[in-house]
């Protein structure tokens, strides 16, 4: 038997809602039901209030207009823009990524974002415009999110 979102007995396992319940979620909302089932097995394994905070966490790093306050963070000094960091020197400081050639490969397909939009160019150069607050949000791919903060 595989785990998946079409085999609610399996969701079950994860969560003490009812399988009707789940089976009419997935029938009418199954981002909804994704979002129910993680909150109910973190609270599970976490406590509620590290399900909230997940929730939240997560809320603001896909909302695709907020760099969130619960991303992790990785502070650059600002004389280090002065140098002409450019987004692959960048992701290797946030220690997201270490191979070039990973980076390159992840430009090249599109993965790679600043503030939400997608940055196409290996010698992309990034400077303070691009800070607000003294913050940007890099993110790799669509799940992994960080803050990079001015210092």
């Amino acid at each position: 038997m595989s785990l998946s979102w079409s085999n609610p007995l399996m969701c079950s396992f994860f969560t003490d809602l009812q399988i009707n319940e789940i089976n009419d979620l997935q029938n009418n909302d199954i981002n909804r039901l994704k979002i129910l089932l993680a909150n109910k097995a973190t609270t599970m394994l976490h406590g509620k209030k590290a399900a909230q905070n997940s929730e939240q966490a997560a809320k603001e790093a896909f909302s695709g207009n907020s760099l969130g306050s619960n991303l992790p963070s990785v502070k650059i000094e600002t004389k280090q823009l002065e140098n002409n960091v450019n987004i692959i020197d960048l992701i290797i400081l946030s220690k997201a990524e270490n191979s070039k050639s990973e980076i390159r490969r992840l430009i090249k397909g599109k993965a790679i974002k600043i503030n939400d939009a997608v940055v196409l160019d290996e010698k992309f150069i990034i400077n303070q415009e691009l800070f607000t607050e003294n913050y940007l949000k890099l993110s790799i791919g669509k799940k992994r999110h960080i803050k990079i903060e001015l210092n």
